[in-house]
């Protein structure tokens, strides 16, 4: 293929610093011949034609495959967060381009790069398919107490894995990482303060905590410095959540990317809380 691109711009916008660039050609390399797929249930899948259709392109076709394939590469060159975009893509399409067998090895070797680089971005495998993704990188507590919280499953698990790809994956949606952030508490929380009202929300969970919060228990029991009692400080939590998400009624705020990064992670934490048990009925 055509050389790596040198960017001009951000490295922290693009997301990919100019040094990882070979690694990145090296892992796509193998994805540019149509005749190299090694999906054997379709035995004919061309990555130029899918990433074409995928990622919304017009590719330059006059000049055959080749041309086409060469377009898409030079497009990189002056959108670089397409690149991204192609990166994501193949690791979701792994086996186009690289062997059944090898595939874990080329997606570690990306993501080693990817890693030592200080690169935004590093990979999530799906579970139980040979398919990888782009996340940004976070902390990785967080990011293993989501992992283990999905493999876990429930209802909570199934809103923060949304959540957590809304706000960390490589399309964004502030509002939605919200919303989903929000509906993991309240599918954690109404069961243990609320478990018999059917129209239960995270408003009427802080009400009925600080109405009676000598009904709960907290297995952390030591006051803050400035005297709140841990039950208060989770109720204070969960009262910044419920009150931030500013796009649910009039008047409408939309959701910044900050706001959603920020609610995830509370979320996680509130999650985990009532979870564990940390805070239960006496």
């Amino acid at each position: 293929m055509q050389p790596a691109p040198v960017y001009a711009g951000d490295e922290e916008q693009i997301g990919f610093p100019r040094w990882v660039i070979s690694d990145i050609t090296h892992f796509l390399d193998p994805f540019w011949d149509r005749q190299a797929s090694y999906d054997l249930s379709f035995p004919s899948r061309d990555f130029v034609r899918e990433a074409e259709r995928n990622l919304r392109l017009t590719l330059d076709w006059s000049r055959g495959h080749r041309g086409a394939a060469e377009s898409l590469w030079k497009a990189t060159y002056n959108h670089p967060e397409l690149l991204v975009g192609l990166v994501d893509f193949g690791l979701r399409n792994i086996i186009i381009g690289h062997p059944v067998n090898r595939c874990a090895i080329a997606a570690g070797e990306l993501n080693r790069a990817l890693h030592e680089s200080g690169a935004a971005w590093e990979l999530r495998k799906v579970k139980d398919r040979l398919e990888y993704f782009l996340e940004r990188r976070v902390g990785p507590a967080a990011s293993s107490a989501v992992m283990a919280l999905r493999s876990v499953g429930g209802p909570e698990a199934a809103h923060m894995g949304t959540a957590w790809e809304r706000a960390f994956g490589r399309s964004p949606d502030p509002g939605k990482a919200y919303e989903e952030a929000l509906k993991a508490v309240e599918a954690v929380a109404i069961p243990v303060v609320l478990p018999n009202d059917a129209t239960a929300t995270l408003g009427k969970v802080i009400g009925a905590l600080r109405a009676n919060p000598s009904r709960w228990s907290c297995t952390v029991t030591e006051s803050t410095a400035q005297g709140q009692a841990p039950l208060e400080v989770a109720i204070a939590m969960l009262d910044l959540l419920m009150k931030n998400h500013t796009d649910r009624h009039p008047p409408i705020v939309a959701i910044t990317q900050a706001q959603a990064d920020s609610a995830v992670h509370m979320a996680l934490t509130l999650v985990q809380l009532f979870r564990s048990g940390a805070i239960a009925k006496k």
